[in-house]
């Protein structure tokens, strides 16, 4: 996946209607083993893609692009963020959020959860960078986020650092 020549991220209505449509209910989720997304947790996206705990790519969506997992974890459960690469619009679009109990720690379990929505033509499997850790030479396709403010329309931008 080359993320180089500047990407932003993007959440538009079309990925937040789906979040809010099929993560949102309570009851449906609780019976998934998951948390309903809420219009918090979705308010929370610039901070999980700017300080995940783990990072997964090697997925591709259901239409074929390139995605690009994040996780991470908070006082309330841990949010699985996906987004799709659009390499036209050099944007890396929201695809989908799930959020699970603090009580399943398991970033394994949750991260193998992606190939349920997801799939990896390769046979690889996902590669799996834990931010925590030192990025090792292999891993350097994940490029630092820069984040800058745009006043006239009050949106925050997310840039991948080329």
């Amino acid at each position: 996946m080359d993320l180089s020549g500047g990407y932003m991220h993007a959440a538009d209505v079309y990925g937040i209607r789906h979040i809010k449509e099929s993560h949102g209910n309570a009851k449906k989720e609780i019976s998934r083993g998951q948390l309903p997304v809420t219009d918090e947790d979705i308010q929370r996206i610039p901070e999980i893609v700017d300080s995940p705990d783990k990072i997964a790519i090697g997925a591709k969506s259901r239409i074929g692009r390139e995605m690009v997992v994040y996780l991470k974890k908070m006082n309330d459960g841990t949010t699985l963020y996906m987004e799709e690469q659009r390499t036209g619009k050099k944007q890396l679009a929201l695809q989908s959020m799930r959020k699970y109990p603090a009580t399943m720690n398991d970033a394994s379990k949750i991260l193998k959860t992606v190939h349920l929505y997801a799939r990896n033509d390769s046979g690889d499997g996902l590669i799996i960078v834990d931010m925590d850790k030192k990025v090792n030479s292999m891993d350097k396709k994940v490029k630092p986020l820069t984040k800058s403010f745009t006043p006239e329309t009050g949106i925050e931008v997310y840039r991948i650092t080329p």
